[in-house]
């Protein structure tokens, strides 16, 4: 997991980029599934929507182009 710190990041935004990269390790280990794009397949939106059902917790998936842009110093 790489997060930029040319970025002023909320608290809340750091959550939910934790919470991202758990889902994907989730689908990795757990599910045993490697594929897609970035890994943003039918099965991690299944767990978004699972999280956001239980828990309210709302997860996004940004294209790798604007994750890109906000590495740039």
């Amino acid at each position: 997991i790489w997060i930029s710190y040319y970025v002023d990041w909320t608290e809340e935004d750091l959550r939910e980029i934790i919470v991202h990269e758990m889902i994907h390790h989730y689908t990795q280990t757990i599910e045993g599934h490697k594929g897609g794009l970035f890994g943003h397949n039918w099965r991690f939106k299944r767990q978004c929507k699972r999280l956001k059902k239980e828990y309210g917790l709302i997860i996004h998936i940004y294209p790798y182009n604007i994750c890109r842009l906000w590495a740039q110093p």
